[in-house]
C-alpha cells in the first residue's frame, strides 16, 4: 500500500497480489512488467507514464475508485486467454495488445467497470464481454481478428471509431442482454 511519497519498482519482474495507492506516485521502471495474477487497487486517478511493456501471465484485476491508465506499452497476452476483471471505473490499456508468442491471445471482460483499449492492438483470438463496458477506442482495438463473443455487459465505441464489427459478433445465447452503444 502506497499512501503518501513514492514506490518504485526499478528491476522487470513478476507481481501477484494487491498494490494499492492512495496517494503518492507509482513508477515501474527497468524492463517489462508481469502480472501473474492480482489487483490493482488505486483511490486516486493515476497514468503510468513510463510505458513498460506490460505481460499478462494471469488475471488482472482492477478494484479502484477511480481511473487508471496503464500507459501506452505493449501488453502481451501471455499464454492465450487472459481475464481482464474491473470492478467499477475504468481501466485503460492503452499500448498495443498482442498474442504472447504462438498462441492467439484473447481477452474476457468481466465485472461491472470498463475496459478501455485504445491501442492498434493485433491479438487474434477475440474478446468476449461477460459484464461491464468494453470500451473500443480505435477502430482497430479489439485485435485483428477472432469473434466478439457477448455474455452480457455493453460494447462502447469512442469518439471517431468507425469501423463495422458486426461481422465478428458471435451467436447471443437465450435470455443474455448485450448493448452496442455507437
Amino acid at each position: 500500500t502506497l499512501t503518501n511519497g513514492t514506490l518504485l519498482f526499478a528491476d522487470a519482474g513478476a507481481m501477484t497480489g494487491t498494490i494499492t495507492t492512495t496517494g503518492g506516485s507509482l513508477i515501474v521502471s527497468g524492463g517489462a512488467t508481469v502480472f501473474s495474477g492480482g489487483m490493482l487497487n488505486t483511490s486516486s486517478a493515476l497514468t503510468l507514464s513510463t510505458n513498460n511493456a506490460l505481460v499478462l501471465q494471469g488475471e488482472l484485476g482492477f478494484v479502484g475508485t477511480n481511473n487508471l491508465n496503464l500507459g501506452t506499452g505493449t501488453v502481451s497476452l501471455s499464454g492465450g486467454t487472459r481475464t481482464i476483471f474491473t470492478q467499477a471505473n475504468l481501466l485503460t490499456l492503452g499500448g498495443v495488445v498482442i498474442d504472447g508468442g504462438t498462441t492467439a491471445g484473447s481477452i474476457i471482460k468481466a465485472g461491472g467497470g470498463t475496459l478501455g483499449l485504445s491501442g492498434t492492438n493485433t491479438f487474434t483470438g477475440g474478446v468476449t464481454l461477460l459484464q461491464g463496458a468494453l470500451s473500443v477506442l480505435n477502430d482497430f482495438a479489439v485485435g485483428s481478428s477472432g469473434s466478439l463473443l457477448f455474455a452480457g455487459g455493453t460494447l462502447q465505441y469512442g469518439a471517431g471509431v468507425t469501423a463495422d464489427l458486426s461481422a465478428r459478433f458471435g451467436a447471443i445465447g437465450s435470455g443474455t442482454t448485450a448493448f452496442v452503444d455507437v
